[in-house]
């Protein structure tokens, strides 16, 4: 199988692509994401899916054995300590710039090479969706300006700052097949085997696992993905998953279906790094999966970091997805 190296952005023809120097796509839902990739199949070309559950499973474990930990932020702490919230406002009033003027405080927060955006309300991105931050420099005793490319735009004293995806392509900057670019601290992203942001950095939808009651049902045929659907092809799993979110103790396991490793019991704990280290939510009614986590999850991402809470008709400026090609 191919995976995308990078997370996925929308190119010509409304096709979910894999490409250095985008930003991520989001706020779509998961049945727009699974049809942006279905669109690469034309003109002879098959194969193209939105990642899996099955891709999501052969990840985890690849990362486990190789790191000899099930906790994978204590190797990589990848992009989880980012920004995100209402309280980052701009403090200046300026039209046609390249900055945004906040409280000290505030702008310490944020590094030079990360994304931002700004709205007039969080995550509403009214204002541009996707800078990257050239700059933070000293404004006046009390503020700091934080500079970043593309066009200029107008900025309103309240105007929200808030960090956003990665641009990516950002790998180039290693030379190892794994590591993390400038310093593992969570500001910055990680890569593994070649993949970029493999949790953090943005949410990843995970297609051919439906969830009704805390009952996970999968399919093993990307051409029959489909939301809410909870019959054949679909097949129930052997277990249930856990009624409660928190941190995960344990994974259930289905002989007939050993890809599908969903949570089972939570450690009730603060520090369960000694299990798997990553948080799970759950709520009742039909969900879909998310994976891995976002830039401002901190110690819950991971790679079995597992929000099974929402509807299909979910869309969040934190959730994107990856283009993934199977043989046929």
């Amino acid at each position: 199988a191919l995976i995308g190296k990078h997370k996925a952005s929308l190119g010509t023809g409304n096709k979910l692509e894999s490409k250095p120097n985008k930003y991520p796509l989001i706020s779509k839902n998961i049945v727009e994401f699974r049809t942006y990739a279905n669109n690469n199949n034309v003109d002879g070309l098959k194969g193209y899916q939105q990642n899996d559950i099955h891709w999501a499973d052969l990840l985890r474990k690849l990362a486990f054995i190789e790191f000899a930990t099930l906790d994978i932020q204590a190797i990589m702490k990848g992009y989880t300590e980012g920004q995100y919230s209402a309280t980052h406002l701009a403090t200046v009033t300026e039209a046609g710039v390249n900055r945004i003027i906040v409280a000290n405080a505030h702008a310490d927060l944020y590094r030079v090479g990360q994304a931002i955006s700004v709205g007039t309300s969080l995550g509403g991105n009214q204002i541009f969706y996707g800078r990257t931050i050239t700059s933070i420099d000293v404004y006046d005793a009390s503020n700091k300006a934080i500079t970043f490319d593309g066009d200029p735009v107008n900025i309103t004293t309240g105007n929200m700052l808030y960090n956003s995806g990665w641009k990516t392509g950002f790998s180039n900057q290693l030379l190892a097949s794994s590591g993390s670019i400038v310093a593992n601290d969570g500001k910055y992203p990680c890569v593994y085997r070649g993949i970029e942001s493999p949790f953090g950095d943005v949410w990843e939808f995970i297609d051919g696992l439906n969830i009704n009651d805390g009952q996970a049902w999968v399919c093993k045929n990307a051409a029959n993905y489909a939301s809410n659907l909870f019959a054949s092809p679909y097949e129930q799993l052997g277990y249930v998953n856990y009624n409660a979110s928190g941190y995960i103790q344990s994974m259930g396991f289905d002989p007939n279906f050993p890809f599908a490793q969903l949570p089972t019991a939570i450690t009730g704990s603060t520090t369960p790094t000694q299990y798997y280290g990553d948080y799970y939510y759950q709520n009742a009614g039909q969900r879909i999966a998310l994976f891995g986590g976002c830039w401002y999850y901190g110690a819950d991402a991971g790679l079995s970091f597992w929000n099974l809470k929402y509807a299909s008709s979910f869309a969040d400026m934190s959730v994107g997805g990856r283009l993934l090609k199977k043989p046929l």
